[in-house]
């Protein structure tokens, strides 16, 4: 796409070479992170930060960008190329996701949060949220957002443990069932969604009890 050719030459030399930099200046660092991991949580941190802003007009491809950087972690990889490499996919996948973005409703509900409920002594039931938006007609959407190559899901996946935990977790905290949950594949900005029926929920608290019994 166009803004991508706009940003190339920008990327390998400004974003490149800061890497560059860093690697040099700390070559004794230990490696103490996957790369994959790491990645995985500066996308997380960025979408995080950026989601929190509440004035649109500060929400710029600038700030995304920013944000990135302030984000960035280091360790995992095994040279300043290969972190290179990395930091450019990431710049892409945020270039992409700000200017069609699939994550937008009428307002943010949950924002970056771990949900928790407390069953019994034994048992403590939690779920890393993303993101839970209102969308245009009032129904309500859990967005988990996923920064790897691999799509594991596709259009009304079927409801394992952890969306059944997320789903019950949601209602605990805002009163509502969500009515959509999404995975979000970043790298592609395309979102999979499963629409959540009363059978959903009905068996989401079958997967719960049947955690709890186990445990």
């Amino acid at each position: 796409m166009g803004y991508s050719n706009l940003y190339s030459e920008y990327l390998r030399k400004e974003f490149f070479n800061s890497v560059l930099v860093k690697r040099n200046s700390n070559k004794s660092k230990v490696l103490k992170s996957n790369k994959f991991l790491s990645f995985d949580q500066s996308i997380h941190q960025t979408m995080a930060d950026f989601n929190m802003i509440i004035d649109r007009e500060e929400k710029t491809i600038k700030m995304l960008l920013n944000l990135l950087e302030r984000n960035w972690i280091e360790e995992g990889y095994e040279s300043y190329r290969e972190e290179g490499r990395f930091k450019i996919r990431a710049h892409n996948m945020l270039l992409s996701y700000y200017y069609n973005p699939q994550d937008i409703g009428i307002d943010s509900l949950i924002t970056n949060k771990t949900l928790r409920k407390k069953i019994n002594k034994r048992v403590t039931l939690f779920a890393k949220v993303d993101k839970v938006i209102e969308r245009a007609d009032g129904s309500i959407e859990v967005i988990d957002y996923k920064s790897g190559y691999v799509r594991r899901h596709a259009d009304d996946f079927p409801l394992d443990l952890r969306c059944a935990l997320t789903m019950i977790l949601v209602y605990y905290q805002i009163n509502l069932y969500p009515s959509y949950i999404s995975y979000y594949y970043l790298n592609y900005n395309k979102k999979v969604t499963k629409t959540i029926r009363n059978i959903d929920i009905n068996y989401a608290f079958i997967l719960m009890n049947n955690f709890i019994s186990a445990n």
